[in-house]
């Protein structure tokens, strides 16, 4: 199976990852996923608060 590696700046990859959750995944980027102890959660809520 060939592969195809492309570098580019982190705008387009956002912009990329922006369409290709609309058109295939539907959630949008703002989901939070937790590691194994949630301690990523836990920041991600304290930061916010």
């Amino acid at each position: 199976m060939p592969i195809t590696v492309k570098v580019v700046s982190q705008a387009k990859y956002d912009a990329w990852l922006d369409g290709a959750i609309k058109e295939y995944a539907g959630t949008p980027r703002a989901v939070k996923v937790a590691d194994a102890n949630m301690i990523k959660v836990l920041e991600a809520e304290n930061a916010t608060n």
